[in-house]
């Protein structure tokens, strides 16, 4: 093994390159980042410093895989010194490009007007006649039934969320004698700090193994599950004193082997836990991963757990 060299590096997932004409997503993600740039290009451990966020957090929300949440966004502007009303009308206008219903009451500030009947910032046709009202062109009649369509929608969709949330978890995702989950299931490979799981009171590391020779690791690899979530990830801990050449790859890989579906991630190692992404436990048995290049050059495995129960074999 190497030198240590420094422990003063930030940990955070390696910018891949993005195309802003990929789609909405990778633009906004651009945006962040040529923001990030003109800010004279803070490492994420700073930008997590000054907003209260987990540089993993932050990094994904540049990363331009899924859309950030509204309040990841607002963190990483404050971070950079931007504008965040600016960012926050174009946060508006990529999750309504993407179908998607703003998670906050918040809307874009001093958006233009538009001529009657324009669509705004591409918007669908949808919204068109909202403004084709204010001509007075004998469309009302219409403009009424689409909106009641909507409000009926609405009415459809907020009746079904109540009635499966009264109906209680997924009896298929419990085994007997463990506990309910009493929070929102989590999304796979969705960040656990973003999503809100590592929040979970409850959330326990249910497997360690030691990475590295007998008698001398360079560190734990850690199963880590949120019963409130129903959703387990991979973390990586360094020993005290462990001899790791700074800048080793670390991935960290959460592994479905019912389905094979594998949450994989890998980060520059500078002294501090790496933790990786998610996959929903508990239908299915999760397993958590290492590997150090370099380092140890070898896959640690810890034991398949179904929620916080290991599975055999």
């Amino acid at each position: 093994m190497g030198e240590l060299l420094r422990k003063d590096g930030a940990v955070g997932r390696p910018e891949r390159s993005i195309d802003p004409s990929e789609g909405p997503i990778q633009a906004f993600a651009a945006e962040l980042r040529d923001l990030r740039e003109r800010a004279g290009r803070p490492k994420y451990a700073v930008l997590a410093q000054r907003s209260g966020r987990s540089q993993t957090t932050l990094s994904e929300a540049a990363g331009g895989r899924r859309l950030p949440t509204l309040d990841t966004v607002e963190a990483f502007v404050r971070a950079c010194h931007g504008d965040i009303a600016t960012f926050r009308r174009s946060w508006h206008e990529t999750a309504r490009s993407l179908g998607q219903t703003p998670e906050t009451g918040q809307e874009p500030e001093n958006e233009p007007e538009n001529e009657p009947g324009t669509p705004v910032n591409g918007d669908s046709a949808a919204t068109a006649p909202v403004n084709a009202s204010r001509s007075g062109d004998g469309r009302r009649r219409p403009i009424l039934l689409v909106w009641l369509a909507a409000v009926l929608v609405l009415v459809a969709t907020v009746v079904t969320v109540v009635v499966a949330q009264r109906s209680g978890p997924d009896p298929v995702a419990e085994r007997p004698g463990e506990p309910a989950i009493s929070g929102p299931v989590g999304v796979d490979e969705a960040d656990p700090k973003d999503s809100g799981c590592a929040a979970d009171p409850r959330l326990d590391s249910i497997d360690i193994v030691e990475v590295g020779p007998a008698g001398r690791p360079v560190g734990r690899l850690e199963l880590r599950y949120s019963p409130m979530c129903g959703v387990a990830w991979p973390r990586f801990v360094p020993a005290a004193g462990a001899v790791i050449p700074a800048g080793t790859a670390v991935q960290v890989d959460a592994v479905r082997p019912a389905d094979g579906r594998r949450a994989s991630f890998t980060a520059p190692y500078a002294g501090t836990e790496i933790f990786g992404n998610q996959l929903r436990s508990t239908k299915d048995c999760v397993r958590a991963e290492v590997h150090l290049a370099a380092a140890t050059d070898a896959t640690v495995s810890s034991a398949c757990y179904r929620g916080a129960v290991k599975v055999p074999g």
